[in-house]
């Protein structure tokens, strides 16, 4: 007798970014999930890995756009 063809996969949740279920590796944020490659800064889209990251207001960004971001953030502080 044959078995019936069965597959299994462990979803490890939803994606964050594209909302497609995650099979293998993910990038986890606080209680946020993410497919490596939506794993990605928010100014410049590169993707994050292992990189350095920072959440601001909820967005993820890259050492280098966090501080173009919080210079501006700073100028901005100063406009009367």
């Amino acid at each position: 007798m044959v078995a019936p063809f069965t597959t299994t996969s462990v979803v490890a949740g939803r994606c964050a970014e594209c909302g497609l279920d995650i099979e293998r590796e993910a990038s986890v944020v606080g209680s946020l999930r993410y497919h490596p490659g939506c794993f990605r800064c928010e100014e410049c889209q590169k993707p994050l890995g292992a990189e350095p990251y920072f959440v601001i207001k909820g967005k993820n960004y890259c050492a280098q756009d966090r501080d173009v971001r919080d210079r501006a953030m700073d100028k901005s502080k100063l406009r009367v």
